[in-house]
């Protein structure tokens, strides 16, 4: 029996060296990797990106700075991981009067890992924060305008349809807002996204004709709707850098948390720069 049980001491120790170098040589770290597993959404008129949009309705211009960065690459045998920051203020100007001010600045700040877990499907978990406030001579110029107080914290989950030989992208995800204040009052925690994009036509090999979709359905407001549709062109580099020319068609729900319960319908033009 002594020796029986020695002999399994020993075969133990054994599998367990041997397990740890098969974990060891199947795990790959890459550190600030060069290109991103997940596009940018073209769509989403909050994504996290470079941007200038001018409304045809208004005389409202919607700019955004800011980027998303990979911070890690994780290989698992055939799972990548991808673990990166993003943050992007927004910001809508007005020249309405003698001088152009700021309107309103909504920032986001998101932490987020996405698993490409085949070659068609990824998933994406984070969280963030996002808060949206009037700025400028907003007080002065619209002397009935009152600003409140919208700020989310929240986590997010979802799934990407991305069938790397057809370069277009389906998504679905939920983010729960475990706080979210709307001045005094706790509002709803929950929002719901869906979008995509796709070809339309490849117009050369650096030059794409796409067309966009994003909606968001918004828990605060009995999840009434924010829609965007873009069309445009687009042109990416050898890392997934990409610049875009494109028309939205934005209606539903404001984006811009300080009008949250107000509504919109508008068309813009727009460019978008996506490090």
């Amino acid at each position: 029996m002594k020796t029986v049980f020695h002999v399994l001491a020993l075969f133990s120790v054994v599998s367990c060296r041997l397990f740890s170098q098969e974990l060891a040589s199947s795990l790959k770290i890459e550190a600030l990797p060069s290109k991103r597993i997940v596009p940018t959404w073209s769509a989403d008129p909050t994504a996290h990106r470079i941007s200038g949009a001018k409304s045809f309705a208004s005389d409202i211009f919607f700019g955004g700075f800011g980027g998303v960065l990979p911070v890690v690459n994780l290989r698992v045998d055939s799972i990548l991981i991808q673990a990166s920051a993003a943050a992007t203020a927004y910001s809508s100007l007005t020249s309405s009067i003698a001088h152009i001010f700021a309107l309103t600045t909504e920032y986001y700040v998101d932490g987020f890992a996405d698993a490409r877990i085949s070659d068609r499907f990824m998933v994406r978990v984070g969280l963030g924060h996002t808060s949206h406030h009037l700025v400028d001579d907003a007080y002065r110029i619209y002397p009935g305008i009152v600003a409140i107080n919208y700020a989310r914290d929240y986590v997010m989950a979802g799934g990407i349809y991305s069938p790397q030989e057809l370069r277009t992208q389906l998504y679905l995800l939920a983010y729960y807002n475990y706080r979210f204040r709307i001045s005094s009052r706790h509002a709803n925690g929950f929002i719901f996204q869906v979008g995509g994009e796709g070809i339309i036509y490849p117009l050369s090999e650096s030059l794409i004709l796409f067309a966009g979709f994003d909606l968001k359905l918004r828990g605060e407001l009995g999840f009434g709707t924010s829609q965007n549709v873009q069309v445009g062109i687009r042109s990416s580099g050898e890392h997934g850098q990409t610049t875009r020319f494109a028309i939205n068609y934005q209606s539903g729900l404001e984006e811009r948390g300080q009008f949250y319960s107000q509504r919109v319908n508008f068309v813009s033009a727009g460019w978008y720069i996506e490090l």
